[in-house]
């Protein structure tokens, strides 16, 4: 049978850390309506992070447990000019570089 959010799931861990899920780049796994239903359920279940509006991330499993993604990492990502302005999803997101 195929489900939808174990696809999400997937596609969540095969990105690297820190890497934004947004609806719309979700849209060949499904309609819209069931990419968000889907979504909203993983994050309520705890599989996903919801950051924002339409922004979910993968939780970080470590040694100690599940921790949230780093805060620079996640902001990089994300690309915000500043904070409470989303100007657009990116689909693909290298990884952000740590400064000392």
């Amino acid at each position: 049978m195929w489900s939808l959010p174990k696809h999400i799931m997937e596609h969540a861990e095969a990105c690297p850390e820190a890497t934004p899920l947004c609806p719309g780049a979700l849209l060949h796994l499904g309609k819209r309506a069931a990419v968000d239903q889907a979504l909203s359920r993983l994050a309520r279940s705890g599989k996903l992070l919801r950051i924002c509006q339409g922004v979910y991330m993968r939780p970080i499993e470590t040694r100690f447990g599940i921790r949230a993604p780093g805060l620079v990492w996640a902001r990089q990502s994300l690309h915000f000019p500043y904070y409470g302005v989303r100007r657009s999803c990116p689909v693909a997101v290298q990884q952000p570089t740590v400064l000392a």
